[in-house]
C-alpha cells in the first residue's frame, strides 16, 4: 500500500515541478566563400500594450524613459496609451534588443509586454538579392538562396526541461 501510495505522490510531485521550453531555432545563416556573412536572423522583440485594461494613468516621467528607449514622440504615445478603444497595440518597426526590453520592463508599466520575433538581415541590403533570395515572415524561402537551400536554413526546434523547487527556482 505504501508503495502505490507513495509512487502516486512521485508522479504528482513530477508534473509539478518538471517542465518543458520549446526553443525556437533561428534560420541559418547564408555565408560566402570566405565564410562572411550575407544573411543572418536575429532574435528581437516587438513592444505591445493593451490600453484598453490600463486602469489608472501611467505617470508622464514613464512615458518620457519610454519615448527615450523606442525613439518615439512622447505625445504619439500617450495617445496611443490612453486610447481606451484599442484592446492590443503594436509599435511596429520598433525592434528591441533584450538590454532595452529589460529597461522597459524596469518601468513597471502595466499591461506591456513583448512578441518575440525574428528579424531576417541581409549584410549588404539588395547588393545580393537576385542570387540570395528572401525569406518569409514565417522564415520560408521565396526565393534564391533561401528557397533553393530553406531545408538546411530551417533548422529543427528543440527541447529543454527543467526542474523547479517549492520557491519557483530553477534547480
Amino acid at each position: 500500500l505504501t508503495k502505490v501510495i507513495g509512487s502516486g505522490i512521485q508522479s504528482e510531485f513530477e508534473k509539478r515541478t518538471t517542465r518543458t521550453l520549446l526553443y525556437k531555432s533561428l534560420r541559418g545563416k547564408i555565408v560566402d566563400r570566405n565564410n562572411t556573412i550575407l544573411a543572418m536572423s536575429v532574435p528581437v522583440n516587438l513592444l505591445t500594450i493593451s490600453p484598453k485594461y490600463i486602469e489608472k494613468p501611467i505617470p508622464q516621467d514613464k512615458i518620457i524613459k519610454l519615448s527615450k528607449i523606442i525613439g518615439q514622440d512622447p505625445n504619439f504615445i500617450t495617445q496611443k496609451i490612453t486610447d481606451k478603444s484599442i484592446n492590443y497595440f503594436v509599435f511596429k518597426n520598433i525592434y528591441l534588443t533584450s538590454t532595452q526590453a529589460d529597461e522597459i520592463r524596469a518601468l513597471r508599466i502595466p499591461t506591456v509586454s513583448f512578441e518575440k520575433k525574428e528579424e531576417r538581415h541581409y549584410v549588404h541590403n539588395n547588393l545580393f538579392s537576385h542570387v540570395i533570395g528572401f525569406s518569409n515572415s514565417n522564415s520560408i524561402g521565396l526565393e534564391g538562396i533561401e528557397l533553393m537551400q530553406n531545408k538546411n536554413l530551417s533548422g529543427e526546434d528543440g527541447l529543454g526541461f527543467y526542474v523547479k523547487d517549492g520557491r519557483n527556482d530553477i534547480i
